[in-house]
């Protein structure tokens, strides 16, 4: 057999194999969503049968069948039934494929009967309210004057109400994302378009909305917690894309004639004109700068025009993965170009309308930009992080070599062709000419010169197109660039130095996390990591480094603070460094109890390690493995199902996320930081625990669990598993304890009676339980059967507790607003004790 017979068979074989596995998963899609295909093959069926896939509909056809206000009060009743079946041309039918996915969606997780009820009153409702709300208003400066008249086509009511339902199914995390980019998009789109379809998608949302929050329950009527960081991140991101994106959408549609808001979307794409239209103005010697500014857009090149004219919409998208990425730059450019944007879009339509269109069109316009504006300003602290030292002075320096580089290569081009425009081209001519091409052209500034020939326009359009490929390129490549907190300054190598060689206790790594200040003491043998609270230095652990320079290194601390006028407290010191402080005088309060594992004696074995036996068997008949990684150098798949579970956890719990002693996702990317991941054979996290190491003369002896988190779905037992595999793991390695670490306001036994102060931190306990749930956490911890080990808050003088108290507070929750203290309020007021453990559970 010949090379090319084989080569001829290999590729047929694999023809072959990838038409079989279209045909598996097209009647795998048929058996998980039935309704939804025959719905696909009914409407592509339709299609075919009416030609709307050769030709758009005709308007006849359209008023019989089509939904709006003239088949309302004509009392077309099967209309908006009608109209979810058909479209006027391919583009609606690809639409409507696209967002038949949802539908497939819904109908896997939700099921038919449930999805029937999401599509039909969606669609319905979308069409008879969007029909009522424009007869009820009646012509205005929003609807175009044709809107009583006009008739709607396309399944999107039901659609979106089916996507908007489906939601209410969802995880808080998701549910909130879900709902914030589709109502978003929905709403930009139908301020910049203005078609009746576009009110007829925002109603049937409405509608699916509440239907969902219906047939759901109580469930999905529970709010999701003020959003992280992180998440918050993502919402704006997600607000800017979709405020971007809805009016990229409206400009390619066909606009109503004469609709001051809809004709403000035409100024985002230039149009060319016919040569004969070229031809007619230009003989027409009054009309010289319209025939200018015609021929200079009949000989641009169109690609070039796309280009500048998509300009904001691409400077908006790479902005946004900058805002993604929490950086200050990108926050900046997202800010300034909405006020730009705002501003000459405004500006140009001021130009454009006469007086009497001018107010509303405005104003609605002004809607999406200064919302958005509002939303970066209210969330700005989110966006703090920077890139390494010196990464935006390169860029700065890369653009402008290239902003050089260009205006000289444009002129030289104008200078060797300057017969070929008009009027004929100078050197400050150019130059003027280059800095308004490299404007979106339509929305800013017109080139002062006009091509001639194509050849010249060519010329001319090369040059600004390049420069902004540069810089979107430069912008993108300096917000991937390295965060700034992930290069450690001196002071901290030196700390870690410290820690490495002289040790310390089981938390005595929590010194190293991001926002701890370093004080070291003049030997530089010793440091303090704290944060400033108020008045009050609160410190993180005990002092770090050499032992026999520590008392002193306490005192001189306590010096160093007392010049400053702050109350020095250090806080979660064990008993042996405690009876230090009290030989200083100082007062010592207990805070929290260390759950220490001896792992030289630790064996699962016996009626009290039953539970964690049973988790470990458990979790080896469901296929899920335990797998060790560095976070930091963790595949990106791993990472980004991380972060999902630490976000979903955290909306899930419906309140701020605490830290200070509690480390989160950012404390585990630590490339020192070891995670242990439970893991099923499909590559999916259920869980993951994040250790800490505990070093002594040099080498590590110990680690202290940090982060737990899980999925709501996960294998039950499955933190069990990970902490129980953790234990075998370090006893194979030689270690010698491992921390469980210490719970707040939890302790393994009752306070005296005697002692007043910690019978009110164990009131504090038990009202916070059903926020935290501190002794719970305890609970779980006391499977493991460890040893506890008291940890204290010590503080110079007794009238400071107040202010400590308040400084520890505020450190636990550093964001936490008013609406969140009410919520806490709430919740430890009213929530029933059930439910307490239900979401508290481990």
């Amino acid at each position: 057999m010949s090379a090319t017979t084989t080569a001829g068979a290999g590729a047929t074989g694999k023809a072959s194999g990838t038409a079989l596995r279209a045909g598996r998963a097209a009647v795998c899609a048929a058996r998980a969503a039935p309704m939804t295909v025959a719905l696909l093959i009914l409407v592509w069926g339709l299609a075919l049968g009416t030609g709307a896939l050769r030709h758009p509909l005709p308007p006849d056809v359209a008023r019989r069948w089509g939904s709006g206000a003239a088949a309302l009060t004509s009392y077309q009743w099967w209309t908006p039934f009608t109209s979810g079946l058909l479209a006027r041309d391919l583009s609606g039918y690809l639409v409507v494929t696209a967002l038949l996915a949802v539908c497939g969606a819904a109908e896997a997780r939700l099921g038919r009967r449930r999805t029937l009820l999401l599509l039909v009153p969606s669609q319905v409702l979308g069409c008879v309210v969007a029909a009522a709300i424009v007869l009820l208003t009646g012509p205005n400066p929003f609807w175009p004057t044709d809107m009583v008249g006009s008739r709607a086509l396309g399944l999107g009511p039901g659609l979106y109400g089916v996507a908007a339902g489906l939601s209410a199914s969802m995880r808080p995390l998701w549910r909130r994302r879900v709902r914030v980019g589709l109502f978003t998009f929905l709403v930009v789109l139908m301020l910049y378009s203005g078609h009746l379809s576009d009110l007829q998608h925002l109603v049937g949302a409405l509608s699916g909305l509440a239907i969902g929050r219906l047939l759901s329950g109580p469930a999905s009527r529970t709010g999701p917690s003020t959003p992280s960081r992180r998440e918050t991140r993502i919402l704006v991101t997600a607000v800017l894309l979709a405020t971007t994106l809805a009016p990229a959408v409206a400009a390619l549609r066909v606009h109503h004639p004469g609709q001051p808001t809809t004709d403000a979307t035409a100024l985002l794409v230039t149009s060319v004109p016919a040569p004969t239209a070229v031809r007619t103005v230009c003989a027409q010697p009054r009309r010289a700068e319209l025939c200018r500014v015609l021929r200079e857009n009949i000989h641009s090149p169109r690609p070039a025009e796309l280009f500048l004219a998509a300009l904001p919409v691409l400077l908006i998208l790479v902005f946004a993965g900058g805002l993604r990425r929490g950086r200050r730059a990108a926050w900046w450019g997202a800010l300034v170009s909405q006020v730009l944007l705002s501003t000459v879009i405004v500006v140009d339509l001021a130009r454009a309308a006469s007086p009497g269109q001018l107010v509303v069109p405005a104003v609605v316009l002004l809607i999406p930009g200064v919302g958005l504006v509002a939303l970066l300003l209210a969330t700005r602290r989110a966006f703090g992080q920077q890139a390494h030292p010196g990464t935006y002075r390169r860029a700065l320096l890369v653009i402008g070599g290239v902003l050089g580089l260009a205006v000289a290569g444009h002129c030289v081009a104008l200078a060797v062709l300057a017969d070929a425009f008009m009027p004929t081209a100078t050197n400050g001519g150019a130059v003027l000419d280059f800095f308004a091409r490299i404007a979106p052209t339509p929305l800013v500034a017109r080139p002062a010169l006009a091509p001639g020939t194509p050849r010249a326009a060519m010329v001319a359009a090369l040059m600004a197109p390049t420069f902004w490929i540069v810089l979107l390129v430069v912008l993108w490549r300096t917000f991937r660039a390295t965060d700034r907190d992930t290069v450690e300054p001196a002071e901290h190598r030196h700390a870690r130095t410290l820690l490495r060689h002289h040790g310390g206790g089981s938390l005595s790594y929590l010194t190293l996390w991001p926002g701890q200040r370093l004080w070291f003491n003049a030997a530089r043998t010793v440091y303090v990591a704290y944060r400033r609270c108020a008045n009050v230095a609160l410190t993180m652990g005990a002092p770090v480094g050499d032992p026999a320079d520590v008392p002193d290194a306490v005192a001189e601390f306590a010096s160093y603070c007392d010049q400053r006028g702050w109350i020095a407290c250090f806080y979660a010191v064990d008993g042996g460094l405690a009876d230090r402080y009290r030989a200083l005088d100082w007062r010592t309060l207990r805070i929290a109890d260390d759950a220490l594992i001896d792992l030289t004696t630790l064996r699962f074995s016996g009626r009290r390690w039953q539970d964690v036996r049973t988790a470990m068997h458990r979790a080896a008949r469901t296929g899920v493995r335990a797998q060790w990684c560095v976070l930091a150098q963790a595949p990106p798949a791993i990472v980004d199902q991380v972060r999902h579970i630490c976000a979903e956890w955290l909306a899930g719990k419906g309140l701020p996320e605490m830290g200070f002693t509690l480390g989160g996702l950012r404390e585990a990317l630590d490339e020192n930081v070891r995670c242990l991941l439970a893991v099923d054979d499909g590559g999916r996290v259920h869980a993951l625990t994040s250790w800490l190491p505990v070093h002594r003369d040099g080498r590590v002896v110990g680690w202290t669990l940090d982060l737990m988190r899980r999925r709501g779905d996960s294998v039950p037992g499955v933190m069990e598993f990970l902490i129980a595999t953790a234990a075998t793991a370090f006893q194979q390695e030689d270690a010698a304890l491992m921390s469980l670490s210490g719970t707040p306001f939890a302790f393994s036994s009752a306070p005296s009676p005697e002692d007043a102060v910690h019978r009110l931190m164990a009131g504090a306990s038990r009202i916070l339980e059903p926020v935290y749930g501190f002794r719970s956490l305890l609970a779980f911890k006391a499977k493991f059967q460890p040893l506890y080990e008291p940890l204290y808050v010590t503080y110079p003088q007794a009238s400071a507790l107040p202010a400590i108290g308040n400084a520890i507070g505020r450190a636990y929750l550093p964001r936490v607003t008013w609406r969140q203290a009410v919520r806490i309020l709430a919740v430890t007021i009213g929530q029933p004790r059930a439910a307490i453990h239900r979401r508290n559970r481990i």
